[in-house]
């Protein structure tokens, strides 16, 4: 089962106290809320004195499956044997997560450093619109901070470690048993390890330029253990082994106010990303039942070239003009590229409950991957017309844009792996109007 997790790495700013005092604050919280019986607390608390700062959080939050407005469904079955659910409940929508976090911060003059570990555990999370189950997540993050105010502007450092164990079957709203087999255990473990250098510098009457530099290593391993003695057994499915994506960036962002009218944004950002994955076998092997086409798809697949090395080129301008003191007109142009992911790349099995079970979309379709996947390009065209009252009481926002979309698609599982292997070059153009959306803005 695809298991994607985002890297958050949000600066918290620390408090410190402004005189000798030591200072403390906390605060308590709890929710609950009937339609599902959900209910949750958190807990923070901060002691500081001028220079060292300690900061606690923890948090929980649960929930049954929620109810539905009415009666959605003529059935009450499941497909868990002996298990019903009301017409107007909503299965696979329970959860279950716990949160904890210590913050240590040291400030002396215009130096921070800061040292955050957050512990994740989410023994349940179901999901409506997937086969698979997510019924346990443990995640440990150490991430380092260091922050500078110096003569020529601002220069931050952060390096960060990251490991996530999780595993994926099915839940108590679907179907455990498949003759003798005990669901489909998956277990996917990944590492990360990252480091980012920023500066911030004041040009005076020239703008600010921001530049930096990225560092970021990422090791995935997804595993489905053997299950029965059917057809997954009687050997473990490596659905990624050893999956590998290693990303160095470096990027640089020009902004100045032209006049008091006029102020423009120049962004750029190189990415050089390498991606490779070991070599896989399926619950079958060589002399084994392979009715699902797992030996001839592993085959295919340890004898592809599985390194690939892109070169990701990111580039943003944007200009706004104030019309007057309501009345405002950005103008954004943009060309972004993006590496695919290791499931985009290195998914590899035909079957179909493998394909279906490696889907990222939620659209009960199934695919597979391919190691040839060259990264997609999109190019972007847009203007924002902002227009608010004087006293701020109303306001219209309107964004015409047009985008222009190149894409390797990841192939669909249902004909042979021959003519699926070559990803389908898609080039879309997409024109539209009146939609609020934020402006185009170049991220570092």
């Amino acid at each position: 089962m695809v298991t994607l997790a985002v890297l958050s790495l949000s600066k918290q700013q620390p408090m410190f106290s402004t005189d000798s005092d030591i200072l403390t604050s906390g605060e308590i919280g709890t929710f609950y809320r009937s339609n599902g019986d959900a209910y949750g607390a958190n807990l923070s608390t901060t002691a500081a004195n001028e220079q060292l700062s300690l900061t606690y959080k923890g948090s929980f939050a649960q929930a049954d499956n929620y109810k539905a407005g009415g009666d959605f469904k003529s059935y009450t079955e499941t497909g868990n044997a002996g298990k019903t659910l009301a017409k107007d409940e909503v299965g696979s929508t329970a959860y279950e997560s716990k949160n904890q976090s210590v913050d240590v911060a040291y400030k002396n003059g215009n130096h921070l450093l800061q040292g955050t570990y957050l512990w994740q555990n989410v023994p349940k999370e179901l999901y409506p619109n997937q086969r698979m189950d997510m019924l346990d997540n443990q995640l440990d993050r150490i991430n380092l901070r260091y922050k500078s105010e110096l003569n020529w502007g601002q220069l931050e450092a952060q390096a960060y470690h990251e490991d996530v164990d999780h595993y994926m079957n099915f839940g108590e709203d679907k179907q455990f048993l498949y003759g003798n087999a005990k669901g489909m255990p998956m277990y996917t473990s990944s590492e990360t390890i990252g480091a980012n250098l920023k500066g911030i510098i004041d040009l005076t009457n020239q703008g600010t330029l921001n530049i930096g530099a990225e560092y970021q290593d990422y090791t995935l391993d997804d595993t489905w253990a053997a299950s029965g003695d059917g057809m997954m057994s009687p050997n473990d499915f490596q659905n990624i082994n050893n999956g590998q994506r290693q990303r160095i960036g470096i990027y640089g962002e020009w902004e100045k106010d032209i006049s008091s009218d006029w102020s423009t944004q120049l962004g750029a950002r190189y990415e050089n990303v390498r991606t490779s994955a070991d070599e896989v076998h399926g619950y079958q092997i060589d002399g084994q039942n392979n009715m699902t086409n797992q030996v001839r798809d592993s085959a295919n697949f340890n004898a592809s070239d599985r390194r690939t090395t892109d070169n990701n080129f990111d580039i943003t301008a944007l200009a706004r003009y104030d019309i007057d003191s309501q009345k405002n007109l950005a103008l954004g142009l943009s060309h972004k590229e993006r590496t695919p992911s290791l499931y985009e790349r290195y998914t590899w099995s035909t079957w179909k409950m493998a394909a279906i079970m490696n889907n990222t979309v939620g659209d009960g379709n199934g695919y597979f991957g391919d190691p040839n996947l060259r990264p997609e390009k999109s190019n972007t065209l847009s203007a924002t017309l902002d227009w608010r009252g004087a006293d701020d009481s109303w306001g219209v926002k309107a964004t015409p844009y047009y985008s222009n979309l190149t894409t390797m698609s990841m192939p669909y599982s249902g004909t042979p792996w021959q003519t699926q292997q070559l990803a389908l070059k898609q080039r879309i153009n997409i024109m539209c109007c009146a939609i609020p959306t934020k402006m185009l803005r170049y991220m570092a």
